[in-house]
C-alpha cells in the first residue's frame, strides 16, 4: 500500500496591500516520529506557488510504502524567510501527520492520511502552513514621530515637573516686562 502526505501553504495579507510571491521561497521537510517508513525520494519539497491571490500553493511528499497496519507519525517542519513575511507561529517546532494503515480482511491495505488540519468533526488530509504579510515600515526610519521627553509637544497634555515651566515664565516675563519700561524711559527723554 503506498500513500501521499500533501502540505500546502498560505499568505495572509490585509486587503488593499501588495503581498510579494512566495512562490519556491519555502521548503518542508518530512520526518518520522516513530521509525515510521520514509518516502523513497521527495522528503523535502517546496511550495510551488499558485493562485491570484498569492498563495504559496501545495505540494506532495513523495509515496511512501507500507507493508503492515499501523499507526504511523511523521512531523512537517518549514524553512525559508521572506522580508516581512513571519512564519506560521502555530507550527512551533513542525505539524503532526498521522497515517493510519488497516488491513481490510480482503487481503489488501487501506492508509488513511491525517493532517495537521484535521479535526474530529472534520477529517482531512491536510497540513495547512499560513504565513502573514505585514506592511513595510516606512522608509527613513519609524512612521510615528515620539515627542521628545522632556517637552511637550501640543498633542500631548504635559505631566511633567510644572517648576521649571514657570521658572522659565516668569523669567521671559520678567525680560519683556524690563524691554517695555526701558522703552517707555528712553521714548520719555527723547519726547
Amino acid at each position: 500500500m503506498k500513500a501521499a502526505i500533501p502540505v500546502t501553504k498560505r499568505l495572509a495579507y490585509d486587503d488593499g496591500l501588495p503581498p510579494p510571491g512566495i512562490a519556491g521561497k519555502f521548503t518542508f521537510t518530512l520526518s518520522t516520529k516513530d521509525g515510521a517508513p520514509m518516502p523513497e525520494a521527495d522528503a523535502t519539497v517546496t511550495n510551488p506557488g499558485s493562485g491570484a491571490n498569492h498563495d504559496g500553493g501545495a505540494a506532495r511528499f513523495g509515496q511512501i510504502t507500507f507493508t503492515r497496519p499501523g499507526i504511523y507519525t511523521y512531523l512537517i517542519t518549514e524553512s525559508g524567510l521572506v522580508e516581512n513575511v513571519a512564519n506560521d507561529v502555530a507550527a512551533g517546532p513542525g505539524k503532526t501527520v498521522t497515517v493510519t494503515v488497516t488491513d481490510d480482511l480482503a487481503g489488501s491495505l487501506k492508509a488513511v492520511v491525517s493532517g495537521a488540519d484535521a479535526t474530529d468533526s472534520a477529517p482531512t488530509e491536510s497540513t495547512t502552513f499560513e504565513n502573514a504579510y505585514s506592511n513595510p515600515p516606512v522608509s527613513g526610519g519609524s512612521s510615528t514621530v515620539e515627542p521628545a521627553a522632556d517637552k511637550p509637544s501640543a498633542s500631548t497634555p504635559f505631566t511633567g515637573d510644572s517648576s521649571a515651566w514657570i521658572a522659565a515664565l516668569s523669567t521671559a516675563m520678567l525680560i519683556a516686562g524690563l524691554g517695555v519700561l526701558g522703552l517707555l524711559l528712553i521714548r520719555r527723554k527723547l519726547g
